[in-house]
């Protein structure tokens, strides 16, 4: 009889290390990142991921052999992202492996963009067992080759709500394009107003470019916030989302030097 083990194509694993962005920010953390996105954005710091091919760097794991690198890393925290998950090679195998590391009393956080509809069985599996889905829709100053899906993002955003589960809405923006990053930021939150996407935390970052200095990014966080609150942009935000509640973050892990 031959028993194939389910297994999932990635680009790399790392940890134990801390997690740099959004609500879990400072928690130790084992990141997983799986191989290939379709989403490719022009500012993305991780375009390594974006092959799936197995050639050159992404190599097949089996998911016991993930699962057993995370249990005995010692964290209780695993990151999920890419590239795009969702789009990975074996979505039987991923929802496999967000399960088991739940029974576990692994804490998982999955990272999307929310433009990649996956399969309807698979994201039932998901939303009973992601503790935290990170959507990061991305604006057109990043120039993404695939828009974020606000069905998709109710959809997902619903279903974990309703498993007792969190989701943040997480937006990399720039100071120095505002105007455009705005007024794509104030579109789609009126498109997923009208799905209705649920009120979830809404968690702003800015763009990170190549050699950044920690004093940089801390000034563009600085500015991007100032430019909120100086710019009479609270006046046109929608209303739905509660502004005072929103989080300004830089990228803690690129702030402090980790991988």
């Amino acid at each position: 009889m031959n028993f194939v083990r389910p297994r999932l194509l990635l680009n790399e694993t790392f940890g134990p290390t801390i997690q740099g962005e959004g609500l879990y920010t400072g928690i130790p953390s084992y990141f997983i990142r799986t191989a290939g996105c379709s989403v490719r954005c022009a500012g993305c710091d991780t375009k390594k991921s974006w092959g799936a091919s197995t050639r050159g760097g992404p190599h097949w794991r089996s998911v016991q052999t993930i699962q057993s690198t995370v249990l005995h890393s010692g964290v209780r925290h695993a990151v999920i992202t890419g590239g795009e998950p969702l789009e990975c090679r074996s979505p039987e195998a991923l929802a496999m492996l967000v399960r088991e590391l739940a029974c576990l009393g692994i804490s998982v956080t999955v990272e999307t963009s929310g433009s990649i509809v996956a399969d309807s069985a698979v994201m039932a599996e998901l939303v009973r067992f992601v503790d935290l889905w990170s959507l990061s829709p991305k604006l057109s100053a990043m120039q993404p080759q695939r828009k974020c899906n606000p069905e998709f993002v109710a959809a997902v955003t619903t279903g974990a709500l309703n498993h007792g589960h969190k989701v943040q809405l997480k937006f990399v923006m720039d100071p120095d394009n505002w105007a455009r990053d705005f007024r794509d930021l104030h579109a789609l939150l009126w498109d997923f107003a009208k799905q209705p996407v649920p009120v979830v935390p809404l968690i702003f970052q800015t763009y990170t470019r190549p050699g950044d200095t920690a004093l940089e990014i801390l000034d563009r966080t600085r500015r991007l916030f100032q430019r909120f609150m100086l710019e009479g942009s609270i006046d046109r935000f929608v209303d739905k989302w509660d502004f005072w509640s929103a989080r300004f973050l830089p990228q803690l892990h690129v702030l402090v030097g980790v991988s």
